[in-house]
């Protein structure tokens, strides 16, 4: 039992990577047709108009959630092939692994949370276009996102409590925090840039609703609070003395 342990954490670094596998394989089952249980609506969805365009946003998630996720992971402590003097040894030399496991344990989290939700409560929406033009290879994008995306399992909104997971790690990690300026403003304005398009692009496509990223960053309140106030009280206080020092 002990020799289990001992290997479960040593894959610690590896975990977001491992959960991802079994996270896909409940989250395809769940988008099974299912009866619906309740529907999201918000009178500002009907104001906010159909929009192809945001599609880029939209699809820039998930390059965006995998690059900031491995940014963090990128440690010389513990990946043996970066020694010291490689040239990206200097550019990760800072990270700090407290920054890593704080976001992926935020994703683990809410995105565990999402999956039980959809699970008990199967939450839909009616907001779609019935009909996409096809005049642009955006509003063609579009369409094929809807023929293997259903309009189910939609509250919270995972788009967006990832977008703002990892925008909150990038934002708050030693990596970004000990760059220089005026590279260290850039690189945080970018993020929270694409952050809100992400956010945004979520409505304008009309995959979800207003409610649904409500109900995200009401998901990411409860989150940070079990995971940062009550998991690593100690730890990030040690962090946030360090880097006042």
């Amino acid at each position: 039992m002990k020799s289990l342990k001992k290997f479960i954490f040593k894959l610690r670094p590896f975990w977001i990577f491992i959960y991802f596998g079994p996270y896909m394989v409940w989250f395809m089952q769940l988008e099974k047709q299912r009866p619906v249980k309740f529907w999201v609506h918000s009178k500002l969805d009907d104001i906010i108009p159909f929009n192809e365009y945001f599609i880029i946003p939209y699809l820039a998630w998930f390059g965006y959630v995998a690059l900031v996720v491995l940014l963090l992971f990128v440690n010389p402590r513990y990946l043996k092939f970066f020694k010291e003097g490689h040239p990206l040894y200097n550019i990760f030399k800072n990270n700090d692994e407290e920054d890593y496991y704080k976001c992926c344990e935020l994703l683990m989290l809410g995105m565990t949370t999402a999956l039980f939700t959809f699970t008990f409560f199967n939450s839909g929406q009616n907001l779609r276009p019935e009909v996409v033009p096809l005049n642009n290879v955006f509003s063609k994008a579009v369409a094929n996102l809807y023929s293997f995306d259903t309009s189910t399992n939609v509250f919270p909104s995972l788009h967006v409590y990832n977008a703002v997971v990892v925008t909150y790690s990038f934002w708050t990690s030693n990596l970004i925090n000990t760059l220089k300026e005026p590279l260290r403003s850039i690189l945080k304005g970018f993020s929270l840039h694409l952050c809100i398009m992400i956010i945004l692009s979520t409505v304008f496509l009309k995959q979800h609703s207003v409610v649904d990223i409500y109900g995200a960053f009401g998901m990411f309140a409860i989150m940070y609070l079990l995971d940062v106030r009550l998991f690593h009280r100690k730890s990030y206080k040690s962090i946030k003395e360090k880097r006042i020092s």
